[in-house]
């Protein structure tokens, strides 16, 4: 992580109910840089991956 070599949190793309957590732990811990690896909606499917935990507009 910046500043603090080999400091990173790993977790899966929130869910509606558990987006609320995400963003404590974000506020919490000071967090300056949010990595996504995947997208919200995937695949041939369409399959929800996660919530959208960000504002469309901003």
């Amino acid at each position: 992580g910046y500043k603090c070599p080999n400091k990173f949190i790993a977790t899966q793309g929130p869910k509606p109910d558990t987006c609320e957590d995400l963003w404590r732990m974000i506020w919490e811990l000071k967090i300056k840089s949010i990595v996504m690896l995947t997208n919200v909606i995937e695949g041939a499917s369409r399959m929800t991956k996660c919530h959208q935990y960000w504002p469309e507009l901003v």
